[in-house]
């Protein structure tokens, strides 16, 4: 998995996409803002004159959010002035997800608007066919769960309205959208359909087979008679991961696992697995300062980091830059991490930044880092269970990488329509298995490339990762 070097172009792939229930869209604009004060201070201690814009608009994916939220309405109610809208959340994260929360302090704080954020029971439809939470009357949806979610709370008598919600086509990120969210659709992507999606999806999408015991094709299009078997004999090159999965969760890393044949059982035992070729760590890694473990003095250390990016039926619209460990999911322990945009190189700009902020006094550091902290949490970056961590610098993109992901965020916009409109062709069946309460929900309301986030989470390189040679 090679790629050639250039300045105007980032290297890497995307690991997976997130179709159903995106997340990250208001904790980035946060970063944005704790990023700059971190790095006035950085300037300011250190005599730094690198200049680098953590405001250009695409760092900033609310007001995105909100227009995508309207033309929802508009679709369904264009003689309708005021619009309603609902993000709907699990009840046990209404309150701890502050991204939820905020968005929707941010939409209901625009003229003549109604927003609320609320769980699935809570909304309602009346004898009119009208929807409300409350006494707000509800004309477009967003809906932070997917449909797996949706099956148990139709068990729990929870969905009756949100179902029809869905029927009527007032949910943006259509539930029918979600199924070429499965991590096997990606199988077809690196083989038989390759030639009928855009070079820039299939090029950028890591080799990927369902696992069972099979008959396939390896990376080097060479035969494999036993996939399984090849999966133990390459263990150190490869990924297991489940097809529905979030955060990181029942993801077995090759090299991080001495046991392979464990993870091996558990993903047979399990089912509806993947293997994936593993994206080398060293092309998504770059340098972080840090304390040491004396406190004594400023040290550089290597991180993973990951790079989400959101697309909607318009244009590019969005960035999370997150890092920490292997995986970077928030959920697993990652941090979140401002970026900035240079005129210049941004591998030059990065190693202007690591020469400098090694050089800082231990204690202005450590002073520093404990004000980002007091400041993290209150400003909302915070997760499920506490703060989120912030690096202490930012991750540098150049202009010429920002119009290259335009160009990849067109391209991968265009194939996952193509994707659903495959699979309700029965196109796509041999790709993914789908629950019939699943596949009930998502043929309620066809996508058909209206309204819709897709994230696409990308281990990138900016040209920042050979300073870690």
């Amino acid at each position: 998995m090679t790629e050639t070097r250039n300045g105007n172009e980032f290297t890497g792939y995307h690991s997976e996409w997130n179709l159903g229930s995106p997340g990250g869209w208001y904790y980035q604009l946060l970063t944005q803002r704790l990023g700059r004060f971190i790095w006035n201070r950085i300037c300011r201690i250190t005599g730094l004159t690198l200049h680098l814009d953590f405001e250009h608009p695409i760092f900033n994916s609310t007001p995105f959010f909100r227009d995508m939220m309207y033309r929802q309405h508009r679709l369904r109610y264009p003689d309708l002035l005021r619009p309603g809208l609902a993000l709907l959340a699990e009840e046990e994260t209404l309150e701890a997800v502050a991204e939820n929360r905020l968005m929707v302090e941010y939409l209901a704080s625009e003229p003549e608007t109604d927003a609320v954020l609320a769980a699935p029971h809570e909304l309602e439809k009346n004898s009119r066919g009208e929807y409300h939470v409350g006494n707000k009357r509800i004309t477009a949806i967003f809906c932070d769960f997917n449909n797996a979610i949706i099956v148990k709370l139709e068990k729990q008598g929870k969905a009756g309205a949100l179902l029809d919600a869905i029927a009527d086509g007032i949910t943006v990120n259509p539930r029918g959208m979600e199924p070429v969210g499965s991590k096997g659709v990606f199988e077809a992507v690196t083989g038989p359909l390759a030639e009928r999606l855009s070079p820039g999806t299939v090029s950028r999408t890591p080799w990927t087979r369902r696992f069972f015991p099979r008959r396939t094709e390896a990376p080097d299009s060479s035969r494999i008679t036993n996939l399984v078997e090849w999966t133990r004999q390459n263990w150190n090159n490869l990924v297991l991961k489940p097809e529905h999965g979030y955060s990181g969760k029942g993801v077995f890393v090759g090299p991080n696992q001495p046991d392979p044949d464990k993870c091996i059982q558990i993903a047979l035992e399990q089912g509806e697995y993947i293997v994936q070729q593993m994206i080398p760590p060293e092309l998504w890694a770059e340098m972080y300062p840090e304390l040491d473990e004396s406190g004594k003095s400023v040290v550089l250390r290597r991180r993973q980091t990951d790079f989400r990016c959101f697309v909607n039926d318009q244009r590019l619209f969005g960035f999370v830059a997150r890092y920490g460990g292997i995986p970077t999911n928030v959920g697993m322990g990652g941090g979140t991490q401002a970026i900035a945009l240079t005129e210049g190189s941004s591998a030059e700009a990065a190693r202007k930044v690591l020469e400098l902020v090694e050089k800082i006094p231990a204690s202005k550091f450590k002073a520093l880092k404990e004000e980002v902290g007091e400041k993290a949490f209150p400003l909302g970056l915070a997760y499920l269970n506490g703060p989120i961590p912030q690096a202490m610098r930012p991750r540098i993109i150049s202009r010429g990488q920002l119009i290259a992901f335009e160009n990849f965020a067109r391209g991968l916009w265009q194939d996952c329509v193509k994707l659903e409109k495959w699979w309700r062709e029965g196109l796509l069946d041999q790709y993914m298995e789908l629950p019939e309460e699943e596949k009930e929900i998502a043929l309620k309301q066809p996508w058909n490339g209206t309204p819709a986030i897709i994230a696409s989470d990308g281990l990138y390189s900016f040209g920042a990762d050979l300073l870690t040679e």
